[in-house]
């Protein structure tokens, strides 16, 4: 077999740390290395993130980043955002204070073709609204029934963690619908890969960038049948192979075991970030247990759970007896998501100093 310095390293690397699912930075050669902080390798990428990292999708103005300043300080390495957060506002704030601060080559920047699916729908729904309206019925129907059958908004599976959540739903299944209908997708082809490309060029800019660590496509998929489309794997492998992209992810906030399962099946993600919480684990653990040792995993929702309108207060209850300790219900979701060894890190906007230090402090206590 012909030597390869980097599988080499890689390799040498992944045997090393076998015996421990934390990493100590001074053991470790991964970005923005502290001390205090734990990190752990994000699947099968190079991609090592602090347990904790931070989100943008609050982000609307410079008052956001003195949370942020003092994570880094702390040794959080990952920035997720979007285009789709607070207007295209969040991404430029990110943008801004990587290259401000000079940290691009000290942090993971994680971003997202947030307008795919709105782009697919758009392709949609120039048909539908052309059928007649029996035929636009027929469809409607077939996608309602679709949904009942499936169960997807179950009680204790699904929860509402936004406004508009479930109109991914609806939207999904319905589009399936056209595109099983009347099979436009190779038609469509060129369009869809040309303009996913563009969105990412657009986002390249804001951020100030030349390269995302993580790109995620789609955002927020709703519908397991949605990601089939052989437009994301062809545009992933290219944005790889120009150096673009180094980690290829999907994000799912609805019907996630069945999302988790058809991303693995599909052999296209290197990451999933997944809502999971402890109202939903006992549903989506059986799928993490298939995935994991193909698709790094980043809970998202972990905290959100504990202050929704549908809080399941019975298991609010369990997390307070799993997590026996003087902190917030939020910092109790997200040590309680990290107990599961299977989980890489946990995302949070943490909104104020006081939040980056109650989460940062009491993780690396409590998970050893």
């Amino acid at each position: 077999m012909k030597f390869n310095r980097s599988n080499f390293f890689k390799s040498t690397i992944a045997a090393l740390f076998t015996t421990s699912s934390y990493f100590n930075a001074n053991a470790l050669v991964t970005r923005n290395n502290n001390s205090g902080m734990k990190y752990k390798r994000l699947g099968n990428t190079d991609i090592y993130p602090s347990q904790i990292v931070m989100g943008t999708a609050q982000w609307k103005d410079d008052t956001f980043l003195e949370p942020f300043h003092l994570s880094f300080e702390m040794g959080v390495n990952y920035i997720d955002t979007s285009p789709g957060y607070r207007g295209g506002r969040a991404e430029k704030i990110t943008g801004n204070v990587i290259k401000s601060k000079k940290i691009r080559d000290k942090i993971y920047l994680a971003n997202k073709i947030s307008a795919y699916d709105e782009f697919i729908h758009q392709l949609c729904n120039e048909i539908f609204k052309k059928l007649p309206q029996d035929k636009k019925n027929d469809l409607i129907n077939k996608s309602n029934l679709m949904l009942s059958e499936r169960d997807v908004l179950k009680q204790g599976y699904h929860y509402l963690y936004f406004r508009n959540q479930n109109n991914k739903f609806e939207r999904s299944y319905l589009d399936y619908q056209i595109i099983k209908e009347y099979g436009q997708l190779s038609k469509w082809k060129p369009k869809i890969k040309e303009h996913m490309h563009s969105l990412v060029q657009k986002s390249l800019k804001a951020c100030q960038t030349d390269y995302f660590d993580v790109l995620f496509c789609p955002h927020g998929v709703a519908m397991p049948e949605m990601l089939e489309n052989e437009c994301i794997n062809e545009v992933m492998l290219e944005l790889k192979k120009s150096g673009i992209i180094r980690a290829s992810a999907v994000s799912m906030h609805n019907d996630v075991a069945r999302n988790l399962k058809k991303a693995h099946q599909l052999n296209v993600y290197d990451i999933a970030m997944i809502a999971y919480n402890i109202g939903n684990y006992e549903y989506i653990d059986p799928i993490i247990d298939q995935t994991y040792n193909d698709i790094g995993l980043i809970a998202m929702k972990s905290a959100r759970i504990t202050n929704i309108n549908q809080k399941p207060h019975h298991k609010i209850k369990k997390l307070h007896e799993d997590i026996n300790i003087d902190v917030s219900e939020q910092t109790k979701g997200y040590i309680w998501a990290l107990k599961n060894k299977k989980i890489t890190c946990c995302i949070s906007d943490m909104l104020t100093v006081d939040a980056v230090r109650e989460n940062i402090i009491n993780i690396n206590r409590e998970l050893v």
